[in-house]
C-alpha cells in the first residue's frame, strides 16, 4: 500500500505527459518483491495525448511506443521498444494483445495458459537473478 501511495502523489503532481511517465518509471525503480519488474508503453505520438488507451477507440491504435522499463535486461527493452506498424507484432509480445487492451482492466497474464510468453518470461530474471516470472499483470492506463 506505501508503494500505491507514493507513486500515486509522485504521479498526481505531473504536469505534462513526459513528467508523469519520468515519476512512474522513478517509483517503479525501488525494489518490489510484488513487482518484480515491469515494461511501460504509451500510445505513438501520432494519437492525441488526451486519448486514453484504454478507452472504447483504443482498437484503432496500432503503434506503441516503449515509455521505460525496470529491471528488464537492455536487449528485452531495445527487442520490444516499439510494437505495431513501426516495431514488434503486439501479438508477440502479448497474444489477444488488442482485446486485452479493450478489456480496460487488469488482466493476468500466464505462462501456463500461453497469455505471457514464456520465451520472454525467461528472459527476464526476478530478484536474485536464478527464478523467472511466470506470469505478469497486463494494466491498461
Amino acid at each position: 500500500m506505501a508503494f500505491l501511495l507514493r507513486t500515486g502523489q509522485k504521479i498526481a503532481a505531473s504536469k505534462e505527459p513526459r513528467d508523469w511517465w519520468q515519476e512512474l518509471l522513478l517509483s517503479l525503480k525501488e525494489p518490489h518483491l510484488d513487482l518484480p519488474f515491469a515494461l511501460l508503453y504509451s500510445a505513438s505520438e501520432e494519437v492525441n495525448e488526451t486519448l486514453s488507451a484504454s478507452s472504447e477507440h483504443s482498437s484503432g491504435l496500432e503503434n506503441w511506443v516503449l515509455e521505460g522499463a525496470s529491471r528488464v535486461p537492455e536487449e528485452v527493452a531495445t527487442q520490444f521498444s516499439a510494437l505495431g506498424r513501426r516495431g514488434v507484432d503486439c501479438s508477440k509480445l502479448i497474444p489477444n494483445f488488442h482485446n486485452i487492451l479493450k478489456s480496460n482492466s487488469p488482466t493476468l497474464l500466464s505462462c501456463t495458459d500461453g497469455t505471457f510468453p514464456e520465451a520472454l518470461a525467461r528472459s527476464i530474471p526476478v530478484v536474485d537473478g536464478q527464478h523467472y516470472c511466470d506470469a505478469a499483470v497486463f494494466l491498461p492506463m
